[in-house]
């Protein structure tokens, strides 16, 4: 077996890497000084116009690369779209990626340990209730970095402290709200998060450093170095460090319902086997850290021939967490770790655009966590070709792609001797999904018609689905913009739930001759999760300076799954208690009503937003429990205890906030925003398999408040102090994880 604690240390090819950027920063630091006197307005950002090859332009911050393919005003956008840029993000003195997210209307962001989050775009979380932790985490947000998708297909979601990329890479946020499968594919169910690097625009060399130091051991350093060498090639590099301690040592035990630190507290709920002192200092190797990373990149534009442009990122991070993910049977938070590297190539030749992204790596989400150690690729390619009218009022795109992972858990696991032997998968597996998909954009005089179809077939299940696009813009005045859609949307399968194959050895029972086992099993005729989605929205400008929007969206969903336990006794010598967990539908449905609004007014010296959701969920034929019929003969337990739920209180009523920041002078700026929800409820699946009454877990509303004063003493040199929670509301905002409270940092921002 491989050794399992490899991370955190570099390989040969890491060390070229690190080799590579160091000669870069040498070469561009002598040429930053021979061009110190061009460097006055460094980290300019163009809009990225990729589909359309629009000739460059600064980038303002009321532009969006549209789900169309053009860059367009988000006045005009056909769909709910937002966008935060560089500048937002530098103000607001977001810490992370995720933290920035809190900036965009429409985003439910939990923070479960210090620096690592929940993230869902209108909630529509813990699904079916009292579900496993891996049903809980989203994976009805698609996230991509430049059109290319970083979904985590081991569970669904996404592993936020696995990004290689930070802040300081980020040209902006592009925030798609609604089911736009037929456009981006699988799992866009609720929508997108876009995040596109920005990219050299100024002649000559520049560079950034940034550094933080703050409360709870938390340290961040940025650095990044770009050279515009001419019209033909650009190239860009950064790397980051952070680390944040937790806010507390104690883990949760499920089965003892109490906070500890003792081995013997922690217990398998499924199993009843105590965790013991080996194995709880193997699965936490350091209870005092939330995460720590470590991330490189090197970016490159290159037009080798006069018509074709061709685009190139590589990179790789590595990283350690504890945070909330794997279904940990004994407590919440897991030891996440990974190690992985990607590249990434398009090419713009005309209307033809090809993507093609490879991404390799380890990861083990859960440490001795129900055999989640893996070695995986995944490999994305996409070509579309955009016919359009001289006039630009009509485009017509088809497109098609092919995605395929492979995960290996074979090199960690022997299937024999201990607890954590088997691994989830025991195999080397594969998911793919080949699709087509067709786009129109035409536009009427006031009248613009949008749609999309698109078809994915999967290998398992063997299937097509099939998501679809239509809406229908209205412009009657400049100043007004009104919009109507209707969408489908599916989920894409993941490995636990269609391959799963884990199974504990034969555990002793206090009864003579009797053992126990454990079994975990996927569902490959598995019925992907489905929604539909109805929108009505209205945007309004009100002069130059004041822009607002309203929407309202109707969602209804179906094919939840869940995982579904069955018992039976295996009679022989010795007798066998064999308990299943299987993959499988649920009737289950569940419909949200909600409304969106939000609105920006920028002034001469600053700009502010105020932005927020309500919704309400309903679920008909919901159950908390799972047993099979045939396993609970009383009917008091199995899943045909099936009830409507009004008002389902897993994602807030009411989540939203502010952002401002206002230029007192040329040397001293502040800003403040705020993020708000109201109170929730979360509920988990151990309640039930222990058969004790369902204990949701309340999240109490809060408001987080946080401020950023900065200080230029000279241009290219910012001081300043970033206070995160100034109000010190350090309430749980998920399942019984840790207390998140105020963080006090200065930090240092140097440009050249």
């Amino acid at each position: 077996m491989k050794n399992r604690y490899t991370y955190f240390k570099f390989t040969n090819q890491q060390f070229v890497f690190l080799g590579i950027l160091f000669w870069i920063h040498l070469s561009l630091s002598v040429q930053a000084q021979e061009d110190s006197t061009k460097s006055e307005n460094v980290f300019r950002l163009e809009v990225e116009d990729i589909f359309a090859q629009e000739k460059e332009k600064v980038f303002i911050s009321n532009m969006i690369a549209s789900v169309t393919g053009k860059s367009e005003n988000t006045f005009e956008v056909p769909v709910g779209a937002s966008v935060i840029t560089q500048e937002d993000i530098q103000a607001s003195g977001c810490l992370n990626i995720p933290e920035a997210l809190r900036l965009l209307p429409g985003v439910l962001v939990r923070e479960t340990s210090s620096g690592n989050y929940d993230i869902n775009i209108r909630g529509f979380n813990n699904l079916p209730p009292a579900a496993d932790l891996v049903q809980q985490d989203n994976s009805n947000t698609l996230v991509m970095i430049d059109n290319r998708p970083i979904f985590n297909y081991f569970s669904g979601g996404t592993f936020w402290e696995t990004l290689p990329i930070d802040l300081h890479d980020i040209a902006r946020i592009e925030l798609i709200r609604g089911g736009v499968s037929a456009l981006y594919g699988p799992n866009s169910v609720t929508g997108v998060i876009n995040i596109i690097t920005k990219k050299p625009e100024k002649e000559g060399a520049y560079s950034q450093t940034e550094l933080q130091y703050g409360t709870q051991n938390s340290i961040i350093t940025r650095g990044s170095f770009g050279m515009y060498i001419n019209e033909r090639a650009r190239i860009w590099a950064s790397a980051h460090y952070q680390q944040r301690d937790r806010s507390q040592s104690e883990l949760y035990a499920l089965t003892l319902q109490k906070f500890s630190t003792t081995p013997s507290d922690f217990v398998n709920y499924q199993t009843g086997q105590t965790l013991g002192q080996e194995a709880f200092m193997e699965a936490y190797p350091d209870l005092n850290l939330s995460l720590r990373k470590v991330g490189m990149n090197l970016f490159g534009t290159f037009i080798p021939f006069k018509k074709l442009r061709t685009e190139l990122a590589v990179g790789l991070e590595n990283s350690q967490s504890l945070r909330p993910f794997a279904e940990n049977t004994s407590t919440i938070n897991s030891t996440m770790r990974s190690n992985s590297w990607y590249i990434d190539v398009k090419n713009y030749m005309g209307n033809a655009q090809l993507q093609v992204a490879y991404q390799r790596g380890e990861q083990e989400p859960g440490v001795n966590v129900l055999g989640s150690h893996f070695d995986f690729s995944t490999l994305d390619i996409n070509a579309d070709y955009s016919i359009k009218s001289k006039s630009n009022s009509f485009l017509l795109k088809p497109s098609i792609s092919y995605r395929k992972a492979i995960y290996d858990d074979t090199p960690y696991f022997t299937n024999a001797g201990t607890e954590f032997a088997s691994g989830l998968l025991n195999a080397r597996s594969t998911l793919d999904d080949l699709a087509g998909s067709l786009q129109l954009d035409w536009t009427i005089k006031k009248i613009r018609f949008v749609g999309a179809a698109r078809l994915d077939k999967y290998n398992i299940p063997n299937d097509v689905y099939t998501s679809y696009l239509g809406a229908v813009n209205y412009l009657p005045h400049p100043n007004h913009f009104l919009r109507i859609s209707y969408a489908k949307s599916n989920q894409s399968p993941f490995f636990v739930n269609v391959l799963a194959d884990y199974q504990t050895q034969l555990i002793a029972t206090p009864n003579p001759g009797v053992f126990a086992r454990v079994e975990i099993n996927g569902n490959p005729n598995l019925n992907l999760l489905k929604a539909k989605t109805l929108e009505v929205a209205y945007r309004i400008k009100l002069g130059k300076s004041w822009q607002a929007e309203i929407e309202a969206f109707y969602i209804q969903s179906e094919d939840f799954n869940k995982i579904i336990q069955s018992n039976a006794l295996i009679p022989g010598s010795p007798i066998v208690f064999d308990t299943q967990f299987n993959r499988g539908n649920v009737e289950m449905n569940a419909n949200q009503v909600g409304v969106t609004f939000s609105t920006e007014y920028t002034f001469k010296k600053g700009k502010i937003s105020v932005f927020g959701t309500w919704q309400k969920t309903d679920l008909q034929n919901a159950s908390f429990f799972s047993l099979i019929p045939e396993s609970d003969p009383s009917g008091e337990r199995n899943t045909s205890i099936q009830s409507n739920i009004n008002n389902y209180a897993a994602t807030p009523s009411f989540y939203g906030g502010f952002s401002g920041y206002i230029k007192f002078s040329t040397r001293f700026h502040l800003s403040s925003n705020a993020y708000i929800f109201t109170r929730q409820e979360i509920t988990h699946i151990s309640d039930v398999i222990l058969v004790r009454p369902i204990n949701p877990f309340e999240v109490k509303s809060k408001i987080l408040l946080n401020a950023k004063l900065i200080y230029l003493p000279v241009q290219q040199l910012k001081l300043f102090l970033n206070i995160r929670n100034i109000l010190g509301q350090d309430s749980r905002e998920y399942y019984f994880t840790d207390r998140i409270g105020s963080l006090v940092l200065i930090g240092m921002n140097f440009e050249l």
